[in-house]
């Protein structure tokens, strides 16, 4: 099912990012929360995370990869997932110029893919 014209990428953010990411892309106007700032998603397995993204129609954000990759393609199979999205902590480290550079990051991704389905089932690193 395709969105409706004018929804945009919306991204969930990992346990390992600071709320702040999430709020300084929301006051760039952009759909995007942390689980940090989630009670109810703080916590979770890696796979019940990445399906609650996928229930909200959220790429997932991350830098744990290793265990993330392996969801995606059990996904892949069984159903869909809309995007995940690896970084890593030595090209973003997680202090104020980090922070900084991972926003302008995931601004750009999502200026890039504006569709709320631009990255289904899709795993790309930034």
């Amino acid at each position: 099912m395709e969105a409706p014209e004018g929804v945009g990428l919306r991204l969930l953010l990992d346990e390992m990012y600071a709320p702040a990411v999430a709020r300084q892309l929301r006051q760039r106007e952009h759909d995007a929360v942390a689980v940090g700032e989630r009670p109810d998603l703080r916590g979770l397995p890696d796979r019940t995370l990445f399906a609650a993204a996928a229930v909200e129609r959220r790429a997932l954000v991350t830098e744990n990869a290793r265990d993330f990759m392996i969801l995606a393609s059990e996904l892949v199979e069984t159903s869909a997932h809309f995007g995940l999205v690896l970084t890593s902590a030595k090209r973003f480290p997680r202090h104020e110029a980090g922070t900084g550079a991972l926003v302008r990051a995931l601004e750009s991704l999502l200026r890039a893919h504006p569709r709320e389905t631009a990255l289904r089932d899709a795993v790309i690193w930034l």
